[in-house]
């Protein structure tokens, strides 16, 4: 699911700075507010080492996963930052205006480390209405059909 796949995050705290910002200074054109390229893979092993994951990560090629009704990005059973390959440039995009822009990016692992520090403090077993629910992930764990 990985291999050759990449991600662009941008913390939300640098993107709402910035969106103030381009208000009070009239900021127009087009601007990729977008953070650095990175693979996916790198991103994951990222998170899971901050988070203190010591389990075995379990790679699925995406048919495998579209056949048990797990969506892409966003939206109810679906994996965050999971892009189709026809899709893969959408996360190269370069944010070079964003920078030049006043744009500020924070280490991805200081995003990563705010992120869970927040789903910890907001609960990880709540509701959501994207993603999937421990219960679904699970199931798909266990669903050793190849």
């Amino acid at each position: 699911m990985t291999l050759g796949r990449c991600a662009q995050v941008i913390d939300v705290r640098d993107l709402a700075e910035w969106v103030l910002r381009a208000g009070r200074t009239a900021t127009t054109g087009a601007v990729y507010a977008v953070g650095t390229s990175s693979s996916l893979g790198d991103v994951l092993d990222r998170s899971a080492r901050l988070a203190g994951f010591t389990g075995t990560a379990v790679e699925r090629h995406d048919g495998w996963l579209l056949d048990r009704g797990v969506g892409f990005w966003a939206g109810p059973r679906s994996l965050p930052l999971w892009l189709p390959v026809a899709a893969s440039g959408f996360a190269e995009r370069s944010g070079a205006r964003y920078l030049a822009s006043g744009g500020r990016l924070r280490t991805i692992d200081d995003t990563i480390a705010a992120a869970l520090s927040d789903e910890r403090r907001r609960g990880l077993h709540r509701l959501r209405r994207a993603g999937l629910t421990r219960a679904e992930e699970l199931d798909l764990l266990h669903d050793t059909a190849l």
